[in-house]
C-alpha cells in the first residue's frame, strides 16, 4: 500500500504532529508512505531525511499546487490520498480525480452551513472522511455529509512517553497551573485570564505558566501584566519539550471555546495531572464525566470556581490525577494507526 499524507500548514500544532506520527508509525507497519507539505513549514523541517516528500505552495486559490499534487501521485502510483486540513482538502479535490480515493480528516468542530462553497467541497470526490471526535463527526453532518462516509478514529500520543514525566515541583511551593494551546481565539486564554483575575479577587495566587505560539501572545502578557498576574510564557520545541512541560505543572487547564479534540490535554492526562476543562466540542469524549473537572465554555466564573476546588483539596487533585492516568489510556496512538489503517483498506478495496 502507498499512501500520501497531505498537510498545509505553516506551524507544528496537533494535527501536524498527528500527520507526523502517523506517516512514520504506518512506515514501521510496511506501508509506503510520503508527505506533500507547505513550502518552509515547521513539518517539512520535521521530516526525516530519508522520508519520500514533496514541497508545495498551497496558494489560494489553487492554481499551481493540484497539478504538481496531481503528477506526484500519478508518477509515485499512490494508492491513496490523505489530507490532513481543510486546505489540503480543497488542493486535492482538484489534485486526485481518476487517480487514486481521496480521504480527508477533519479536526475541528465548527458547525458549517449549507452554502454553494460548502456543497462544492463537501458534495463530491471525498471517498471516506475521519474525523477526529463525535463532534468533528456533527460538523460535517452540518455540511451535509451522510454517517456511511465518515468514521471516528480519535487521535493518539505515545502514552509511554507522557507516563513517564517527573514532576519538578516542590511541597510548599506556590501551585503553578498552565496550559499548552496555540495563542487563537477559540483556544479561550481570554477565559482563563479573567479566571485568574476572579482567583485573584479571592486571595488565591496561582502562578500560570502557557505553552504555545500565535498571534494573540502580545495581547496576552500585557493583558497579564496589567492586571499584576504571576504568568510566563513558553515556546515548545524552542524553550522545552512539552514533558518538561507538564512537569513544571500542578494542575493543567483547557479553557478552549471550540475544541476538536486536544491531544494536549491527553499528554496531561497521561502525565498524572489532575485537569480542568470546558465541556465543548470533543473534550468531553477525553475526560469523560470523572476524569477532569469540566465547566461551561466561556464562563470565566465557572472556571475559577472548578481551579479553587483542585488548589484547596490536595486529596481530590490525587483522585482526579489517577483517573486521568487510566482514561488516558484509551487513546495510545498506535489505536489511532489501527483505525486509520482499517479505514485506508475498506477504501481500496472498494474504489
Amino acid at each position: 500500500m502507498r499512501v500520501l499524507l497531505v498537510n498545509s500548514s505553516a506551524t507544528m500544532r496537533g494535527g501536524e504532529s498527528q500527520t507526523l506520527e502517523l506517516g512514520l508509525r504506518l512506515r514501521k507497519r510496511g506501508v509506503e508512505t510520503a508527505f506533500a507539505v507547505r513550502a518552509g513549514s515547521e513539518l517539512a523541517a520535521a521530516l526525516p531525511e530519508d522520508v519520500e516528500s514533496i514541497v508545495v505552495r498551497f496558494e489560494n486559490p489553487p492554481l499551481f499546487t493540484p497539478r504538481r499534487l496531481r503528477r506526484f501521485v500519478k508518477g509515485w502510483k499512490a494508492d491513496l490520498v490523505h489530507a490532513q486540513t481543510s486546505k489540503a482538502h480543497a488542493h486535492l479535490l482538484f489534485a486526485c480525480p481518476g487517480l487514486a480515493p481521496l480521504v480527508v480528516s477533519r479536526r475541528t468542530a465548527f458547525s458549517g452551513g449549507r452554502g454553494l462553497a460548502s456543497i462544492l467541497k463537501y458534495g463530491k470526490g471525498v471517498a471516506h472522511y475521519i474525523p477526529i471526535s463525535e463532534a468533528a463527526a456533527h460538523s460535517l453532518r452540518s455540511r451535509g455529509v451522510p454517517d456511511e462516509q465518515m468514521t471516528i478514529v480519535h487521535s493518539g500520543i505515545d502514552i509511554a512517553r507522557f507516563a513517564s514525566v517527573k514532576r519538578n515541583r516542590e511541597t510548599g511551593e506556590v501551585l503553578v497551573a498552565g496550559t499548552a494551546a496555540a495563542f487563537e481565539k477559540e483556544k479561550g486564554h481570554s477565559v482563563l485570564l479573567d479566571a485568574a483575575t476572579i482567583l485573584d479577587s479571592r486571595g488565591i495566587r496561582i502562578r500560570y505558566l502557557l505553552a504555545g505560539l500565535g498571534r494573540l501572545e502580545d495581547k496576552i502578557l500585557t493583558r497579564a501584566s496589567q492586571r499584576g498576574l504571576d504568568l510566563e510564557i513558553f515556546r515548545i520545541g524552542n524553550d522545552l519539550t512539552l514533558e518538561r512541560f507538564l512537569g513544571r505543572l500542578d494542575i493543567y487547564v483547557l479553557p478552549s471555546v471550540e475544541e476538536g479534540l486536544s491531544t494536549a490535554l491527553m499528554a496531561a492526562m497521561a502525565s498524572g495531572l489532575p485537569c480542568v476543562a470546558s465541556r465543548t466540542g470533543g473534550i468531553p469524549e477525553v475526560t469523560g464525566e470523572d476524569a477532569a473537572v469540566l465547566f461551561e465554555p466561556g464562563d470565566p466564573d465557572g472556571l475559577a470556581d472548578a481551579i479553587e476546588r483542585l488548589v484547596g483539596d490536595p486529596d481530590e487533585r490525587r483522585a482526579y490525577s489517577a483517573r486521568a492516568s487510566e482514561r488516558a489510556l484509551l487513546f495510545d496512538v498506535e489505536k489511532m494507526v489501527d483505525g486509520t489503517l482499517e479505514v485506508y483498506k475498506k477504501v481500496i478495496e472498494n474504489y
